[in-house]
């Protein structure tokens, strides 16, 4: 079971992707072999702090090994040489590996009661890395604080707490904002020039620019103030809300669109195309429901057997892809 969860977290951190900043997690009593805590890109001198308290570790037969829970760095160049080490090796310990960047383990704690480590750890090289605790006792029960911190120090001495090469996205943000802006500016003059013919199609249009336009504003405050304190201060919230009414405004776009050519196609053809489009709306929905605030939930999920998701955003992806063709060639053949 141990060697299934660490090949499915790995698996997952490959595709997984999540903007850098200041965490704080509390387990109670967590049985998981291996959680992800976070991603990050480092420069040459990029660093990691780490505070762990209030930690207790129980256990239902033996007295738990303290050097078999710890923190590591996995960078993603060698993942896939640490995901075979595990495959190979049902019983290996993934601190054991000479692929990782070990950090610390439990053995280093303050003695009780506090039972607690404070520490900053330097990156030895540069690229992306994920950071993980680990629970090599299968019957462990961990309970503890976590609070960490990675960032890539400034030429000033300042903390930088965006992944590598992620600071430029900013000033994008904020000028492909200003581009829809003004197209939203023509637009909103196009429909006020052209009132008798103006319908809702044409509400909903400005609707979206309008939110297209916010959502890069808050997609550009979220790193702005994620890169200088570490937190969002709430503008992923407002990120996430405006992903939803965009997909929920092109969803509605889809389904007024189809409506209105499938007076002008045979039954048997819009019957074929009703599964595409069913897809594609059911794609739209999904798709801001994939990337949720928790960094654990896919792990959870797939480990439990459940289907996430982001699991259901790719598999809709590949039949919506094949769909339309077969759909088509079959109504034209019938």
């Amino acid at each position: 079971m141990a060697k299934l969860h660490y090949v499915l977290l790995l698996l997952i951190s490959l595709i997984s992707h999540s903007d850098a900043d200041i965490k704080t997690l509390r387990l109670t009593s967590d049985p998981r072999p291996i959680i992800l805590l976070d991603k990050f890109a480092f420069t040459h001198f990029g660093q990691v702090t780490i505070s762990v308290s209030d930690v207790s570790v129980t256990s239902l037969l033996l007295c738990p090994n303290p050097s078999r829970l710890g923190l590591f760095l996995l960078s993603e160049e060698v993942e896939s040489q640490a995901l075979l080490e595990v495959r190979q090796n049902p019983n290996f310990c993934i601190l054991d590996s000479r692929y990782i960047v070990a950090l610390d383990t439990f053995r280093n704690l303050s003695p009780p009661p506090h039972c607690f480590f404070n520490r900053t750890y330097c990156v030895p090289y540069p690229g992306g890395y994920s950071l993980f605790f680990v629970n090599c006792d299968p019957v462990a029960r961990v309970s503890m604080n976590v609070h960490t911190e990675l960032y890539n120090p400034d030429f000033d001495g300042s903390k930088n707490y965006l992944s590598h090469g992620q600071s430029r996205l900013i000033p994008l943000f904020f000028k492909f904002s200003l581009a829809y802006f003004f197209l939203l500016v023509l637009w909103a003059y196009y429909c006020y020039c052209n009132k008798e013919s103006t319908n809702r199609v044409h509400h909903l249009i400005t609707g979206l620019i309008t939110v297209k336009t916010l959502s890069l504003i808050c997609a550009g405050l979220d790193k702005y103030f994620v890169e200088f304190t570490g937190l969002p201060h709430g503008w992923d919230i407002l990120f996430e809300v405006a992903r939803v009414m965009s997909s929920l405004i092109i969803t509605a776009l889809i389904t007024i669109g189809f409506l209105f050519f499938k007076q002008f196609l045979p039954e048997k053809e819009a019957k074929a195309w009703m599964v595409p489009i069913a897809l594609q709306v059911l794609f739209n929905l999904a798709f801001p429901l994939a990337r949720g605030p928790s960094r654990f939930a896919l792990f959870v999920a797939a480990a439990k057997g459940e289907t996430t998701m982001s699991e259901l955003m790719v598999g809709l992806t590949l039949i919506e892809g094949s769909l339309p063709k077969e759909l088509c060639l079959g109504s034209l053949h019938s």
